[in-house]
């Protein structure tokens, strides 16, 4: 039998001082007792001296299987970078490490979202706020 699930998910980021609610993602899901956990991730942003090159850093596995016939991968790692550009890093065969640098046109501080999208669709993201002093 086949089961459909709702997953509702919002986020709020308070941006000088005022509130800015992001657009809620609905996630169907068929079958959500053959699906996986959702992914792990962790990231950490590399700033280098007196540049506005900023690194993000990070590892993502796949979330556990719900069942043994259940098997889930990452599928890519989504990169917004706060300044209206964005990036997607595809991961390497057997590594659940990635990277990706960006250049900044100016001083400023940035909202990066970082998604680790899963093959059954599920995703979880991390957020950081960095300031640029180049």
């Amino acid at each position: 039998m086949s089961e459909r699930v709702l997953v509702v998910l919002v986020f709020v980021i308070v941006v000088s001082g005022s509130f800015v609610m992001l657009t809620s993602i609905l996630t169907p899901v068929v079958n959500a007792a053959a699906s996986c956990a959702p992914p792990a991730l962790a990231v950490a942003p590399e700033l280098q001296s007196f540049s506005y090159v900023v690194t993000i850093i990070g590892t993502t596995l796949p979330g556990t299987a719900g069942s043994a016939s259940t098997a889930c991968s990452i599928t890519s790692i989504s990169i917004s970078w706060g300044d209206g550009s964005s990036a997607t890093v595809f991961p390497k065969l057997n590594s659940p490490s990635f990277s990706a640098s960006h250049t900044y046109k100016s001083n400023g501080t940035y909202d990066i979202i970082v998604h680790s999208i899963q093959s059954d669709g599920k995703v979880s993201t991390n957020m950081m706020i960095e300031s640029v002093q180049g």
